[in-house]
């Protein structure tokens, strides 16, 4: 029997479970599989973000601070590059740098990579799981803000949220308006 590869999107499902499972993070919610073959969450669910109270919204952006904290604080496996650098010279087939103060000897973080309001689910003021673990990957740290800044251009309020849980990257953020201003809201023009 042939083996079928898995798209990135599973393969960036599973290596979250992994993770986590290796880590004991506490905030990862018990995993079970259905009869249909699917994972699933149990006993998760969310309440109206609209109706929380700003003590409430402070706790949970609290607890969304800490869950980041312990993403980045993950060792990336041996076959992800170990600096932006490495990084940017694998994408850009060994040019170098432009920059000569660029910040290229940061290391990789992992991330959700598209955390929305509504991949956030609370009972009361606590996170009982994060999903829609799809585009998680080991990216440069100011990667992780400024997606997750721009996930629902609509979500103004959103954007006031996210320096309250994430290290702000201003000037990288400012760079990623401009290119979406010129390559379209999401990097490509469509």
């Amino acid at each position: 029997m042939e083996s079928k590869p898995i798209n990135d999107a599973a393969y960036n499902r599973f290596l979250a479970l992994i993770l986590f499972r290796l880590n004991s993070t506490k905030w990862m919610h018990r995993l079970r599989k259905s009869p249909w073959g699917i994972v699933v969450f149990l006993g998760t669910s969310s309440e109206d973000r609209n109706e929380r109270s700003e003590e409430s919204k402070t706790r949970i952006l609290d607890q969304l601070r800490t869950i980041a904290n312990e993403l980045r604080s993950l060792s990336p496996p041996n076959q992800i590059t170990r600096t932006i650098d490495d990084f940017h010279e694998k994408l850009c087939s060994g040019i170098g740098s432009l920059d000569e103060n660029s910040s290229g000897s940061q290391k990789p973080v992992f991330t959700h990579n598209d955390l929305s309001p509504n991949d956030i689910m609370a009972e009361g003021d606590k996170v009982t799981a994060i999903i829609d673990w799809e585009m998680a990957e080991w990216v440069p740290p100011h990667w992780e803000y400024t997606s997750t800044w721009h996930v629902i251009p609509q979500l103004g309020l959103w954007r006031d949220e996210v320096d309250k849980f994430l290290e702000a990257f201003p000037q990288e953020l400012e760079m990623e308006k401009l290119r979406w201003r010129y390559f379209g809201e999401f990097g490509v023009e469509i």
